[in-house]
């Protein structure tokens, strides 16, 4: 039986550590090994840095009024280290999201529109910075905030 390191999502397995599965050999360029079929099932491809900066940017306008401050978001393993798929730092304004999952959209899409939704309730004054995460930071609110992005139909065909 194959040994396997990383993170299940869903009947996927995410790598957790060095560089992803499937990648040649120091170029990080996904060559189909290793994953499930998802990026052919849905026609879609890796996606870039710029892609996910203007998925931000698009989201922001549609899902928030276009309210939330500018950010820079990027692809990162550094939050897998915290067992998470992205990571929002309030101070520096800039999201990380795992680069292991780059090459499936709608774990990327959601994952930033969770992060997204940190952003919002921190405006209002309701969740901390990343410095001070507690159990409370996917509470009431958050669960609320979420809920009224599905309500506008954010996680479409994502879930």
């Amino acid at each position: 039986r194959e040994r396997r390191s990383g993170i299940r999502v869903g009947k996927s397995w995410l790598p957790t550590e060095g560089r992803a599965a499937g990648c040649n050999e120091g170029s990080g360029v996904y060559t189909g090994r290793n994953y499930p079929a998802e990026p052919a099932v849905l026609g879609g491809s890796i996606m870039t840095n710029l892609e996910i900066q203007k998925l931000f940017r698009r989201y922001n306008n549609i899902y928030f009024g276009g309210k939330l401050p500018k950010h820079r978001v990027y692809f990162s393993y550094a939050p897998i280290k915290r067992r998470s798929l992205g990571l929002w730092f309030g101070m520096q304004k800039w999201i990380e999201i795992y680069t292991g999952i780059r090459d499936y959209p709608s774990i990327v899409k959601s994952t930033l529109l969770h992060e997204m939704c940190h952003i919002k309730l921190a405006m209002n004054g309701k969740d901390k910075t990343w410095q001070e995460i507690n159990a409370n930071d996917h509470g009431p609110e958050f669960e609320k905030e979420m809920l009224r992005l599905a309500k506008k139909g954010a996680f479409k065909g994502l879930w």
